[in-house]
């Protein structure tokens, strides 16, 4: 991903918490600015293998952000990324260094707004 910032949403497809989060993100008016401008990329993951859930619910994920899961549960069994539940945000800027773990779309929000200059 060649964008400025990347944010990661891991999610479980039956997480109704997850689907809150995902609107939430998807309505907001900084990253559908920055995911226009193709200065954010949003990559939303399911971190575990069924890959027939995965494709029952892939009309959940907003049809602008990046929509994968993870068929050999590496992120999970190789502790990649500290999921201790469903939602999680994780931000990261251009040289894919950690601006947030396990964030707030409040701070996610915030924060893309100082890093972009956006009032």
């Amino acid at each position: 991903l060649r964008s400025e910032a990347v944010l990661l949403c891991f999610y479980n497809p039956s997480c109704e918490d997850c689907l809150t989060l995902m609107d939430r993100l998807n309505n907001s008016p900084v990253i559908t600015k920055l995911l226009a401008a193709k200065r954010l990329s949003v990559l939303a993951i399911y971190p575990e293998d069924d890959q027939e859930m995965w494709l029952e619910n892939k009309s959940h994920v907003p049809s602008a952000w990046i929509n994968g899961y993870d068929p050999e549960t590496a992120i999970i069994l190789d502790d990649l990324y500290d999921l201790t539940q469903t939602p999680t945000l994780y931000l990261l800027d251009n040289r894919k260094r950690f601006l947030l773990k396990d964030a707030t779309a409040d701070e996610v929000e915030r924060t893309l707004k100082q890093l972009f200059d956006i009032q």
